[in-house]
């Protein structure tokens, strides 16, 4: 219900420009990261950071939400005594922030619909289903920061799922 409550506000008003602030992405995240570490402990799998250090434009908190649902979708579909990897890597002038995990992976049809709302991307019979807005949210979250997503997937190799952030001066 949270997160279908911030979907009706999100899709009601647009995020204010004079809102986004240059942050680094560590700082922004640290509570979000330890939250999910402790999560991550209990299904047994190893949640590992690699975060640039540089200074990004974002709504923080849209990109603390965005990332909650990136690594509650990881969590849930990603093998149990797995891996995920929330990390970095630049292009242009762009930091894309990747949240990688080594689950099942996602068919072509799939990947297709993971965006869509009500939509599962997962294919776990053993896992108890979810509302299927998570994607939907990151989706939208981007959107209203105005940064691109990108998705790579392939069945039984995991899932990659890529936010362009765009790069600030560091901050002094």
């Amino acid at each position: 219900m949270h997160s279908l409550r911030h979907l009706a506000q999100d899709q009601a008003k647009p995020i204010d420009p004079s809102q986004f602030q240059s942050v680094l992405l560590g700082e922004v995240l640290k509570d979000t990261l330890s939250e999910f570490q402790a999560l991550a402990a209990m299904r047994d799998v190893q949640l590992h950071t690699r975060l640039s250090r540089r200074s990004v434009w974002v709504h923080p908190l849209s990109l603390q939400r965005l990332v909650r649902n990136l690594l509650s979708n990881a969590l849930r579909y990603g093998a149990s005594g797995g891996k995920v990897l929330l990390g970095t890597r630049l292009q242009g002038e762009r930091l894309w922030l990747w949240c990688i995990d080594r689950g099942e992976g996602m068919s072509q049809a799939q990947l297709e619909a993971c965006f869509k709302a009500f939509g599962n991307s997962g294919n776990s019979s053993h896992i108890p289903q979810s509302l299927g807005l998570g994607l939907f949210s990151v989706k939208q979250l981007a959107l209203h920061m105005q940064t691109p997503v990108r998705v790579r997937s392939q069945s039984g190799k995991g899932v990659a799922i890529g936010i362009g952030l765009a790069v600030t001066a560091p901050r002094h």
